[in-house]
Formats: C-alpha cells, structure tokens, sequence
C-alpha cells in the first residue's frame, strides 16, 4: 500500500492485489470475532475489496485464461499474501471463513 497524496480530509493510496485481499481478509475476521449483529456493510466492503484485486490482477487473468468462477481463487493463488514467519518455504495465509 502506498499513500498517493492528500487532499482535504481525503488521503488516496495506491492498492495492490495483495493489499486487497489482506484487506478483505481482515473484514472477514472482524466478522469471526466481533458481536456487532449486522454485518452487511462489512461483507459488502469485503467483497469490494475482493473485486477490487480482481480487476487490479486482470491483465494476468486475462493472458492465463481463467474462467470469471476462477478468478478469485486465481488471484489468491498468485496475489496472495505469504506467511514468512515459519521455517522452510513461506505459504498462503489460509483465508478466514
């Protein structure tokens, strides 16, 4: 995430794919562990962000050929933020549910 500039009250940031699904992988978890009763602003921000890293992976979907009922699982898989924090070789954070 890169912070692109100010203006007003108003910052705009410059989001990867990566950003993205982190992004609305924190949403999901807030929805796991929070006990507010509706969540529907939060699930529509999660799959905005979702959306979001699917159009900001595109031209990569686009020259692969993934099917649109692929394409987020595609974006994960290459966008995807990794765990380093183990030994061996890092690996896909597991996305909440």
């Amino acid at each position: 995430m890169k912070i692109v500039g100010f203006d007003g009250l108003t910052a705009r940031l410059d989001l990867d794919p990566t950003d993205c699904l982190v992004l609305a992988d924190a949403l999901a978890l807030s929805i796991h562990h929070d006990a507010t009763p509706d969540y529907s602003l939060t699930n529509a921000l999660r799959a905005a962000l979702e959306a979001c890293a699917i159009v900001a992976a595109s031209d990569t979907l686009r020259d692969n050929g993934v099917q649109e009922r692929e394409m987020l699982e595609d974006t994960r898989r290459v966008w995807g933020p990794f765990d380093v924090s183990g030994r061996g070789k890092p690996r896909l954070t597991e996305r909440p549910r």
